[in-house]
């Protein structure tokens, strides 16, 4: 059960960098697109006010950008894409975060 809660804790704080990382790597995607791949990474969608509350705060610190288009069914869908400082973030935030795993030398001991 615990392990459960830390997953989630962890993936809560690491929804933003994903965000960056994946339309970064993937290109621009409406929200639903994001969400179901970041359910891929994460292993459970992450809860859609959590998502699009994240998109509106990375978007209000110019690190993604918006624009509506056209999707598949003809209906119009907001896309977001990363901005270039939202690509250094990404890139930041990923080595911050790869100093601090190294740092702790998680592993099995044997």
């Amino acid at each position: 059960m615990a392990r459960r809660w830390l997953r989630e804790q962890l993936s809560k704080g690491l929804t933003a960098l994903l965000v960056l990382v994946v339309l970064e790597r993937e290109g621009p995607m409406h929200g639903y697109w994001l969400r179901e791949r970041l359910s891929q990474l994460l292993g459970y969608p992450p809860p859609p006010s959590s998502l699009y509350d994240i998109l509106k705060r990375l978007e209000s610190e110019g690190l993604l950008e918006s624009y509506w288009a056209l999707g598949g069914t003809g209906k119009a869908r907001k896309y977001y894409r990363v901005t270039e400082a939202g690509a250094r973030e990404a890139l930041e935030l990923a080595t911050w975060l790869r100093h601090v795993l190294d740092s702790m030398e998680v592993g099995v001991s044997g």
